[in-house]
């Protein structure tokens, strides 16, 4: 279940959920999870325990031949796995649709050894700190960290109380974005619905979130004609081959479904997650060309080669997302000038359902050559000139 979505920096999502994190059907590079130092029993109600029953992982296996192993650095602490799911070794997910392709753990003291650690150099460095910390790293070694997904780190059998947590997990949000470029999606999710309420209000706050960005509106606001249109394209294009075999892509519009299925809608949401799709379908397009990391300059780029309906409805989208990822600041279109309502909210979903129902945008029709007074246009295979 979706609680929220935040935009801390330009192209990085922050997402809250409540749930279990092999029901939501998420797609990641990289599952960070928190264990205490080498001990990686299956205990009930534990992330080793899930990970061993929905897809037979053994965390303690993996140690053995871990890429990359931080335990011994106390700035730290914590170890990345081999690729998983290969031809060679594949992972039996069972009846999961969640998809992950590393395992990150961040070790905590045992308990015995918890007096000694409290008089080390780092002792006051959180499980969180310390995930951004290791998540820098990963470029340097060639390992994907664009998508990352966590639980609530160090609130299991560790005990660390949520509202300890919050002050670093802010800190570690307003750096970590910003100094892992490659971090792009992080999603933060957790069983218990009190903790994700808890810890949405405190970014609300940290962040600066508007009244826009907080509200939420009845599905039954807008016409219900559209949206199940709307709906059945979005479904569409979930299954088309190459579609289905882009997982950030199919993800993205999951995310969307689930919103548009449900009773109310987040405004934030479903902006944040309707301009990330069309980031991912614009960026197919141009891909290996110029602009990559500037969505307004890539829609442009394309402009010669769609038809102007479809690039005025990118442009729709992708402000409405940058209202809601960005409505505290004051720069150009980024600041609504009124309140945002859900006759703005369906002109982006009439927007979103023309370029679905129109991907993968067909060329733009050129117009006939100008002629010349006393020249004949060529029929159709004949070269000009030629009788």
């Amino acid at each position: 279940m979706y609680r929220n979505a935040f935009d801390p920096v330009e192209g990085g999502t922050l997402e809250l959920r409540v749930g279990d994190f092999f029901q939501e059907g998420l797609h990641s590079d990289l599952l960070v999870i928190s264990a205490w130092e080498d001990f990686y029993e299956p205990q009930e109600g534990t992330m080793v325990a899930a990970l061993k029953k929905n897809c037979g992982i053994e965390v303690g296996k993996l140690k053995q031949r871990a890429a990359l192993d931080f335990t011994q650095s106390e700035t730290v602490r914590g170890w990345v796995s081999e690729e998983l799911d290969t031809p060679a070794q594949p992972i039996n997910w069972k009846s999961t649709t969640t998809r992950f392709k590393r395992l990150v753990v961040m070790e905590s003291p045992r308990r015995t050894e918890q007096k000694e650690e409290e008089t080390g150099p780092d002792r006051r460095v959180p499980a969180f700190l310390k995930m951004f910390r290791l998540l820098a790293l990963l470029p340097l070694h060639h390992i994907s960290c664009r998508s990352v997904a966590t639980p609530l780190l160090n609130t299991g059998r560790q005990g660390a109380q949520l509202q300890q947590l919050i002050p670093d997990l802010m800190e570690g949000i307003k750096l970590g974005f910003q100094h892992v470029p490659d971090l792009r999606y992080l999603v933060i999710f957790d069983l218990n619905t009190e903790n994700i309420n808890n810890l949405n209000s405190a970014i609300n706050e940290h962040l600066g979130r508007s009244s826009i960005q907080k509200r939420e509106i009845s599905i039954n606001m807008l016409p219900k004609p559209q949206v199940e249109d709307l709906i059945k394209t979005l479904e569409k294009l979930q299954n088309k081959p190459n579609i289905a075999k882009h997982e950030e892509s199919a993800s993205i519009i999951e995310e969307i479904l689930v919103q548009l299925k449900g009773d109310t809608i987040s405004l934030v949401t479903l902006g944040i997650s309707a301009r990330k799709l069309i980031e991912c379908l614009v960026a197919e397009r141009v891909k290996g060309k110029v602009y990559e990391d500037n969505l307004f300059k890539r829609i442009n780029y394309l402009g010669d080669s769609i038809s102007a309906w479809t690039a005025n409805s990118l442009h729709t989208i992708r402000i409405f997302g940058n209202w809601m990822g960005h409505a505290d600041t004051q720069f150009n279109e980024k600041q609504p000038t009124r309140k945002v309502s859900h006759q703005d909210l369906l002109a982006m979903l009439l927007s979103l359902a023309s370029v679905v129902n129109d991907h993968p945008w067909p060329a733009k029709k050129r117009g006939n050559l100008p002629v010349k007074r006393g020249e004949t246009v060529p029929l159709i295979g004949e070269q000009r000139g030629r009788k």
